[in-house]
């Protein structure tokens, strides 16, 4: 799928040059997989992550990353054009 420019940024199913794309990034919006929250700590990008529903080991990793301060986590059902300004700003 190629990417697709919304009114917030850019959206990406997949992104096979991420690592370019991630330098660019002021903000990072993603699941919370272990991998990729490594990835925002270690390039300093602030990030809201946004677990698979019912996918414990992701929402364990969401929670633990807010707790930490490195990331601001909000639930799928709850994401909104609202909730993603307030959980940015």
């Amino acid at each position: 799928m190629e990417p697709r420019k919304t009114p917030f940024g850019w959206f990406y199913e997949w992104c096979p040059g991420k690592d370019s794309i991630l330098e660019m990034a002021d903000l990072v919006v993603s699941r919370a997989g272990h991998t990729s929250i490594a990835q925002f700590v270690l390039s300093e990008k602030p990030s809201l992550l946004v677990p698979i529903p019912q996918q414990t080991e992701q929402e364990g990793n969401a929670e633990k990353a807010e707790r930490l301060g490195i990331a601001v986590r909000v639930e799928q059902d709850d994401l909104s054009p609202q909730t993603f300004s307030e959980a940015s700003g």
